[in-house]
């Protein structure tokens, strides 16, 4: 697959946070030799001297020169204005999740739909193996007789930058995190999922575990068709659970992303199916990565990266939750 990489080997990386250095870092060790970094001025020199390899400028500088590929990894609400501040020129254009911190209007979304370069949003977990038998598995089942399903997110907060001050990241902001944006990838694959998924019910809240401004707890009702389904997504549960279980009257099909496997029930047969690949991330981002530049993509993909349109839709979701919860 990382011969791949000779596709195109220019980048542009907006942001320096924890998921543009997964990016610079992937990209560095193909071989990408033209890698630039756009940061705040205030972080200049502190990301000169972080990635000594990379041109860095700042993001003012970002439309004075063409990028074939740019990935676009700063805070949610910059992300359109650093997106269309990148020249359109026919490049590719991926922005990470999630695509704004809330539903884009159709003048914005015009504007993606007239412009010559191709934009993508991150949606990784599409790139799991695991996913890939959980999807086609269920495309083989009769979803109108589904019964149910529950989707669960939990973690620690303070685990995911252990050496960092939990109150000052981006995820501690009223407007730019929260877990209905921070854990927006189970939306984004339920929305995949469950096309017809409706929201019933939402309940958001900042439990005051910590000396954050932005909700930690979010429980979900939905339906689909005649299936009543679940999401409970929190960061202030030490004892970490990412799963989904869809069942069905004959079995049900139950997914563990932390223990990547997928147990397959139907009939009084039971299946584990262990995929080990899901551990190692930057081969996930590898894939996603082969798959936005247009490469052959390798047997573990059955989906493509998000759309705009369906990264609109999912925050259309988030925006539905955050009004049911207001009620």
């Amino acid at each position: 697959m990382d011969d791949l990489f000779n596709l195109q080997r220019e980048v542009l990386i907006v942001g320096r946070g924890s998921i543009a250095t997964r990016y610079i870092n992937i990209l560095n060790e193909a071989g990408w030799k033209q890698i630039t970094v756009a940061v705040s001025k205030e972080s200049l020199t502190q990301t000169k001297d972080r990635f000594e390899f990379a041109k860095v400028i700042s993001y003012e500088e970002i439309c004075e020169s063409d990028y074939p590929f740019s990935i676009v990894c700063s805070r949610p609400s910059l992300h359109l204005d650093h997106a269309f501040k990148i020249r359109d020129t026919g490049g590719i254009v991926l922005i990470e999740k999630p695509l704004f911190y809330r539903q884009i209007d159709p003048n914005i979304l015009s504007l993606f739909h007239k412009a010559k370069n191709k934009y993508f949003v991150s949606s990784p977990l599409r790139f799991f193996e695991s996913f890939r038998f959980l999807y086609e598995s269920l495309a083989t089942l009769s979803m109108e007789s589904m019964t149910g399903f529950d989707i669960v997110c939990k973690s620690w907060l303070p685990d995911w930058r252990p050496s960092r001050d939990i109150s000052s990241g981006y995820w501690a902001s009223e407007v730019d995190g929260g877990v209905t944006l921070d854990l927006v990838h189970e939306v984004d694959y339920a929305h995949l999922l469950f096309k017809d998924m409706a929201v019933e019910s939402g309940v958001i809240r900042n439990s005051s575990t910590f000396s954050i401004k932005s909700e930690d707890t979010c429980e979900v009702t939905m339906s689909c068709g005649n299936a009543i389904g679940h999401m409970r997504l929190d960061f202030v549960t030490k004892v970490p659970c990412r799963k989904l279980q869809v069942d069905f009257p004959d079995g049900s099909i139950y997914w563990d992303l932390l223990q990547a496997n997928v147990i397959y029930a139907f009939g009084g047969n039971t299946t584990v199916r262990e995929y080990p690949k899901d551990l190692n991330r930057n081969q996930v981002f590898k894939r996603q990565l082969v798959n936005v530049l247009g490469g052959e993509t390798d047997s573990f993909v059955s989906t493509n990266a998000s759309s705009i349109e369906e990264a609109n839709q999912v925050l259309k979701i988030v925006d539905e939750i955050r009004r049911r919860s207001e009620k």
